[in-house]
């Protein structure tokens, strides 16, 4: 008998398990869109981005050699690496008296290329995770477009002095001064002025705002005096929201933690909203911090939900962040916000499986724009042959469409790629079917054993 109910229970799993192989989940889905976005994007990247980058690091160098300005030293460094590293091999000319940066050049560039550790910059004086310059295999075939832009978004010019950074009022001065140097020299060129201008539209679009000030929020100040530059940045309230610098900000509230972490970059990091709910997480007086979880996005998303997550005992915290990620999704003003909103619509519909892949995936393709963040590991997509589809999928099918028809195939032509648009188009229909228990004709089923 035991032997019997035991060949029944085997037989039953396996048929659930065949059944579950036929089905069209929403991690097939999500793999599908995310593979798709990621081909889409690197089209774009390298058609796009990496060309304007290379030539804005090229002509920016030039600019700096050709300005006349006293005390550019620290300028006309941080012009030279970044033109060093985006044409590796090569290279340059450093003018009659400022031969002595030779030495300064040499050790930055080979803090960036070894990227092992967190240590002074020596053209900026500012403690720097030079980890985060470590390439990773989706350029390996281009790592000096990868360091040059790393470079760029990472070396920051602090508005403010403080203790915990270790940046006296000195360097911070100095920082401002080479910043603002820098920027004038960007604005004496059309050619660079155009170039900034279109680098960052683009990232915008890709990826989001930027987290701290561009380099261009100088052209309304129009005064070099570090002292003026730096009261009038502070009374900008919307800078910063995070910062990868390499201290635990969230040790610091929130009115010490701008003050702190404010800086100027070249090419800023962009702003996420997971990023901002991981930047958030709360925390009593007795217990430490915890590692920002995936977990911390449900909640936020699904607060009602029962999970383990930093915000779990802060409910006013919780519908605190909530209320900023809603009003951020109304807008959805660049493509990652639209991952977002996808991965919002994957959790209410309790897809918590896709929603992880997705955020995985979607990680892989901003790593390089966005804020460093926590990144799991989960299947891709079945090869298995599908004759169902799984529910509650046509409202993320809904943004998937959406995204597609807004931002385009994002290639130099920067046309709707309505092949895909109508799979999805397809797809969305099926699920709508299945969502409302309509059966599904022959054609229906073809379409999903060819998924």
């Amino acid at each position: 008998m035991r032997k019997i109910i035991l060949v029944f229970f085997i037989l039953l799993s396996f048929g659930f398990s065949k059944n579950q192989e036929n089905i069209v989940t929403a991690e097939d889905i999500v793999s599908l869109y995310a593979n798709y976005k990621l081909k889409r994007d690197e089209i774009f990247e390298k058609k796009i981005i990496r060309p304007r980058v290379k030539n804005f690091a090229e002509y920016l160098y030039l600019g700096l050699v050709e300005l006349k300005e006293p005390n550019k030293g620290d300028a006309l460094a941080y012009g030279a690496v970044l033109s060093l590293l985006s044409k590796q091999g090569r290279d340059i000319f450093i003018p009659d008296g400022y031969e002595k940066l030779g030495d300064k050049i040499k050790r930055e560039i080979k803090l960036i290329i070894e990227a092992n550790k967190t240590t002074t910059s020596p053209i900026l004086g500012v403690r720097i995770n030079y980890r985060l310059f470590q390439v990773p295999p989706k350029y390996s075939d281009d790592k000096e477009f990868y360091r040059a832009m790393k470079f760029a978004q990472t070396m920051p010019f602090f508005v403010n002095y403080s203790k915990i950074t270790k940046v006296d009022k000195k360097t911070s001065n100095k920082l401002l001064e080479t910043a603002y140097i820098i920027n004038k020299t960007i604005n004496s060129s059309e050619r660079l002025t155009n170039l900034y201008k279109q680098i960052n539209s683009s990232l915008e679009r890709f990826v989001g705002i930027e987290n701290d000030l561009p380099i261009n929020s100088l052209d309304a100040i129009k005064d070099k005096n570090s002292t003026v530059i730096r009261v009038k940045l502070n009374q900008n309230p919307k800078y910063p929201i995070i910062s990868d610098i390499p201290f635990l900000l969230s040790h610091y509230d929130k009115k010490t933690r701008g003050k702190v972490s404010m800086s100027i970059r070249l090419f800023p990091s962009r702003y996420t909203l997971d990023s901002y709910i991981f930047a958030n997480t709360p925390k009593s007086r007795v217990e430490k911090i915890s590692k920002p979880t995936l977990n911390d996005i449900i909640k936020i998303i699904s607060p009602k939900r029962k999970i383990k997550s930093a915000y779990s005992r802060y409910p006013k915290k919780i519908q605190e962040i909530k209320s900023v990620v809603d009003k951020k999704l109304l807008t959805l003003n660049s493509s990652y916000d639209y991952d977002f909103k996808i991965m919002q619509t994957l959790i209410k519909s309790n897809h918590i499986k896709a929603f992880k892949l997705y955020y995985q995936k979607t990680k892989e393709r901003t790593k390089l724009y966005g804020n460093k963040t926590r990144v799991v590991k989960t299947r891709d997509i079945s090869k298995k042959r599908k004759t169902k589809i799984e529910s509650n999928l046509s409202k993320t099918l809904d943004v998937m469409i959406e995204e597609s028809l807004l931002f385009a195939s994002s290639n130099y032509k920067n046309s709707p790629d309505m092949k895909m648009v109508n799979r999805l188009r397809k797809i969305r229909n099926i699920a709508l079917k299945s969502e409302k228990n309509i059966k599904l004709s022959k054609e229906d089923i073809e379409f999903l054993s060819r998924f």
